[in-house]
């Protein structure tokens, strides 16, 4: 009968309440879900990083000796932003 109650106790868990862990417990399950945190989260700024930059490099690539460059341009470049209602006094 003792037996039995060693059994018992040994298989029972017993649950732990909600929020005593910290963010660096050494919980089995606490490190684990740490360490996912710490891989999406780096994974994510390299990404952004990256991303950031390769954008960058094209703006900064377009905006590269663009003054000895303009003398090349034939043309005009016109935005029309449909406006023609509001402008149409100009045109006359």
């Amino acid at each position: 009968m003792h037996d039995r109650e060693d059994r018992s106790s040994s298989q029972e868990t017993i649950a732990k309440p909600w929020f005593t862990e910290s963010y660096f417990s050494h919980e089995p399950a606490t490190a684990a879900a740490r360490k996912i945190y710490i891989i999406v989260l780096t994974s994510g700024g390299v990404i952004l990083i990256l991303f950031a930059l390769a954008v960058l490099s094209i703006y900064w690539g377009s905006l590269w000796h663009t003054p000895t460059h303009v003398h090349n341009l034939n043309g005009w470049v016109v935005v029309s932003l449909g406006l023609g209602v509001l402008f149409s006094d100009l045109r006359s």
